[in-house]
Order: structure tokens, then C-alpha cells, then sequence
């Protein structure tokens, strides 16, 4: 059916996980991949970063930009598979698009205390 999203994650670690491991999010060996998720009809998630509890203060700050950074990046760079929504408008296209839907989130983090 047009406009219903046939699988939504609600918190998908695949940022942080793929930054470390050195791999693109489109076709890699981990839980999520791009590659995996474009076999849905339409998948929506949310892709939090994640950080260790001892990371605080302006460590956390920049970890969580240095994350964020990496991940627009994959955006940018698989824009045809994906788009980051920070809008309604963003969610519409990606439906409208059958694109993966990608809503940045915070996993627990200092950040959301800064």
C-alpha cells in the first residue's frame, strides 16, 4: 500500500557500529546494511549514536558530531538508497521516493544533557 511503512526500527546502532568497523552503511557484514533494508517495501528507523557511559562533558559533544558527521556523510554519499529527514517534508519525499527513511537519534547519551 502506498504510504505505509512496512518496517520500522525504533533504535538501530548502525552509526557507531559502522564507524568503528571502517565499513560504508550500503553492503557490510553487520545487523543493518542499506542493501538489507532496501528489501523491505518501505523501511523507516531511527539511527541513534550510541556512546560508552564514561564518555561526558565536551567529549561526549564532539563524539556525538563526529557520529553525526559520518553519518550525513553516508547519506550524501548513498543518497539514492536513503534520506536523513530533519522535516515533514524530508519524510514525504523518501516515502514518496520509496527511500529509506532515516530519522538521527541520541542513545543515551551526555549529549542530551549539554
Amino acid at each position: 500500500e502506498q504510504g505505509m511503512i512496512s518496517y520500522f526500527d525504533a533504535h538501530c546502532d548502525t552509526i557507531t557500529l559502522t564507524k568503528h568497523s571502517g565499513f560504508d552503511m550500503d553492503d557490510n557484514n553487520l545487523h543493518i546494511n542499506l542493501k538489507r533494508l532496501k528489501t523491505y517495501k518501505q523501511y523507516a528507523g531511527v539511527f541513534a549514536i550510541w556512546q560508552p557511559d564514561e564518555v561526558r562533558g565536551e567529549d561526549a559533544y564532539v563524539g556525538f558530531c563526529n557520529y553525526a558527521s559520518f553519518f550525513e556523510a553516508q547519506v550524501k554519499k548513498f543518497h539514492d538508497d536513503i534520506i536523513l529527514c530533519k522535516t515533514k517534508d524530508d519524510y514525504h519525499q523518501a516515502m514518496a521516493q520509496k527511500k529509506i527513511v532515516a530519522f538521527l537519534g541520541i542513545d543515551d547519551s551526555e549529549v542530551s544533557f549539554i
